[in-house]
């Protein structure tokens, strides 16, 4: 089965790469910049090929899928840039990876694309990263009927990957998602409140991540929201408009001329994150786990690469739109470590349970 990287050489697919080249697993490297492609192909070990193409291009997309089994990608924004590749993945009988964190790629594929998916055997794992994946092995491990979710990140370092960066800054300007009753509604980001984290007082902004997705889907999840952790000064300042006379695409590419970098590996080695899943099940009876994760986008990498060793070994019998935590039941403990997910004893209280 051939593999194939969807943009190679940004900053998350070169650790996926790096991590390709670790294990011996070869694979084809693909992105838009010719030049970009070949100068990083000669830093890659294991790969076999170089493909330029664009995802928004019918017959681009149709070599693609014509050249590989697998598909990871990691060319975001995903909801501009993916939604005809994904739409044609499902169609393929191929499957599909990526590392997203936009709950609307998510929302729109199990809506639109999960019986597409399956009647044609292909596999579409959205959010196989960091955050979302590590809260659905959780919730995979603990084999809870969950009736409530809210999931909490904190982070000690703001430099991010200029990926992560773009899409937060669209996320301005896209509906801000929730699960109220079983149905999605729309967040709104004045619906913040204050929280206590061990020793700190900090605020809970909305952030819809795709974990609230797959607690919709999966475990029928009447009531699912996501939130970053922000100091009272930083929470002051972080603003949304939906404003309908802004133009997505002609604001995306203004953005991507806006060049910056990822943190580097001496920052990685620094970055520490912690996720709160506070949840209650159909009995009533709430919980709160604290998990510490570092070194977020090395994690990322790390799970890209479990996934696929999964699926090369060709015993998973998954198809549709899935939650990748699926691809390791039973192991979850082990996956976790492997991750480097830590449980901390620590304080939290929320004042919206």
């Amino acid at each position: 089965m051939g593999v194939v990287v969807v943009g190679a050489y940004g900053y998350t697919g070169k650790l996926i790469c790096q991590e390709f080249d670790k294990s011996g697993i070869s694979y084809i490297i693909a992105g838009r910049n010719e030049f970009a492609l070949n100068e990083f192909k000669g830093e890659c070990e294991y790969a076999t090929k170089a493909l330029c193409l664009d995802m928004t291009v019918e017959a681009d997309v149709h070599e693609l899928l014509r050249c590989t089994d697998i598909i990871v990608n990691c060319a975001g924004p995903f909801e501009e840039e993916s939604t005809f590749f994904i739409s044609q993945v499902a169609k393929a009988g191929k499957k599909y990876i990526d590392i997203t964190g936009e709950v609307g790629v998510l929302r729109n594929s199990l809506e639109e694309l999960n019986d597409i998916a399956k009647s044609s055997d292909s596999l579409i794992l959205h959010g196989c990263a960091f955050e979302s994946l590590i809260v659905d092995l959780i919730l995979q491990q603990n084999n809870q009927e969950v009736k409530g979710l809210k999931t909490y990140y904190w982070f000690n370092e703001n430099r991010v990957s200029p990926g992560t960066k773009l899409t937060m800054k669209l996320s301005r300007y896209r509906k801000l998602y929730c699960v109220i009753d079983n149905d999605w509604e729309t967040f709104h980001i004045e619906h913040r409140f204050p929280v206590r984290f061990g020793e700190e007082e900090l605020v809970a902004v909305p952030y819809p991540l795709p974990e609230i997705a797959f607690a919709k889907s999966r475990f029928q999840c009447k009531n699912a929201q996501s939130y970053i952790l922000l100091s009272n000064d930083e929470a002051k300042y972080v603003a949304h408009s939906s404003s309908p006379e802004v133009d997505l695409e002609v604001e995306l590419e203004k953005l991507k001329k806006r060049k910056s970098k990822g943190p580097t590996q001496e920052q990685r080695t620094r970055q520490r994150s912690e996720i709160v899943i506070e949840f209650e099940n159909k009995r009533g009876e709430r919980n709160a786990v604290v998990l510490e994760n570092k070194d977020m986008y090395g994690t990322t990498a790390k799970a890209i690469r479990l996934a696929v060793q999964k699926l090369l070994n060709g015993n998973i019998k998954l198809s549709g739109v899935e939650c990748p935590a699926k691809l390791f039941k039973e192991e979850e403990e082990n996956i976790l470590s492997v991750l480097d997910v830590s449980m901390l004893n620590k304080y939290f209280n929320s004042q919206k349970c």
